[in-house]
């Protein structure tokens, strides 16, 4: 979707590019720099909770169950009803409507009526806490809509490379119960199944209702790890960098096992940069639930390195929705998406877990020697 103007109805006031947060001619004033108040590596406490449904190690959930303990709201991406609609943001005011919330969603969500209802909720209930999940560019709209800042609001956003549409995410899905011969009742985008960053790698089973399979194997998924179905405003993003619209930004410790192996945890590990006093304070609220380690932003960034630059726009891009509207799921997603399925990858899904641990271990002292020379 993109946002049109109706001319008819239309009163050149100008607010509309005012309150834009991408408008070419705006100055750019992000209110926080990411990591100037912690820059941390966490992983979940034994006995702190059950994590096993989030995408990492659940500071998020964490966080939104102690929101709404104490009577406030939270808003993040849920799937819709029917799974081939895509995600939509809501509120959740229980740690029942937090559940769907906890697993990272891999397409654009859907805010239509979200904001209205934020600012309602803040001007009527200043008492209440209001915690906002979403992309960074989502927290810089909210920010923009609300056009001030207000105490009881606290936004989070987290590593975001890119969003695919929802559209071809339905067609994925419309493919996926034609194969299964049943209908999809529930997407999960990462599992734990075999434990968090599985052989070095994302979370690497996707689950559509009780059918699990290798990320390696998923069209759609290794789509998305190769940044060949993104926005296209993605790839030149306005809202990556040190300035940022969120209190916290959260990701993945993804080079947890070359920096600090002692740290590893199958359970998940994160990176937390603190962005901002309210952050702060959403850090002290759970932090008894995390074993945390001090890190620098130079080490995040090495290995995220999407939170200061956009990822590269691959050729095969052109294509991915050049042809979507004529073509029918499956031909979608066997002309389209599957060429991005390699015998490389699924040769080292299938490696057993040693050799794969060795390999990574000759390649990190490589890259030891390397540097040391230069």
């Amino acid at each position: 979707m993109y946002p049109e103007l109706e001319q008819g109805l239309c009163t050149h006031c100008g607010t509309c590019l005012k309150i834009c947060p991408v408008a070419e001619y705006r100055e750019k004033k992000n209110p926080f720099n990411f990591g100037k108040y912690k820059v941390a590596g966490l992983h979940p406490k034994k006995g702190a909770g059950d994590f096993s449904e989030c995408a990492s190690a659940g500071f998020f959930y964490a966080l939104a169950c102690e929101t709404v303990r104490h009577g406030g709201y939270v808003y993040g991406a849920v799937l819709s009803g029917k799974v081939k609609d895509g995600i939509m943001h809501v509120c959740g005011v229980t740690e029942e409507d937090i559940l769907p919330m906890r697993n990272s969603k891999y397409v654009q969500s859907d805010l239509r009526g979200i904001f209205p209802v934020i600012k309602k909720q803040l001007l009527e209930h200043p008492e209440k806490n209001v915690l906002f999940s979403g992309t960074p560019c989502q927290c810089a709209g909210l920010h923009s809509y609300l056009g001030k800042d207000f105490k009881n609001l606290f936004c989070m956003d987290f590593v975001c490379h890119g969003v695919p549409s929802p559209l071809a995410f339905g067609k994925y899905i419309g493919w996926l119960e034609k194969r299964l011969k049943r209908p999809v009742r529930d997407y999960q985008f990462r599992c734990k199944k075999r434990g968090w960053n599985y052989k070095g790698r994302m979370s690497s089973i996707v689950k559509a209702d009780r059918y699990y399979w290798p990320v390696v194997f998923d069209p759609y998924m290794m789509s998305f790890l190769k940044a060949k179905n993104y926005r296209e405003s993605c790839y030149s993003c306005k809202f990556r960098g040190s300035e940022r619209y969120s209190d916290i930004t959260v990701g993945d410790f993804g080079g947890v096992r070359e920096e600090h192996p002692e740290f590893f945890s199958k359970d998940g590990c994160s990176v937390m940069l603190v962005n901002s006093p309210k952050g702060m304070e959403l850090f002290h609220l759970v932090e008894h639930n995390f074993e945390c380690i001090d890190l620098t932003v130079e080490e995040i960034c090495r290995y995220n390195p999407c939170i200061v630059e956009s990822c590269r726009r691959p050729k095969e891009r052109d294509d991915v929705y050049a042809k979507i509207n004529i073509l029918s799921g499956k031909d979608y997603v066997k002309k389209i998406l599957s060429r991005n399925i390699v015998w490389k990858d699924i040769v080292l899904w299938y490696l057993p877990g040693r050799l794969t641990n060795c390999i990574r271990t000759v390649k990190r002292r490589l890259r030891r020697i390397e540097s040391s020379k230069v």
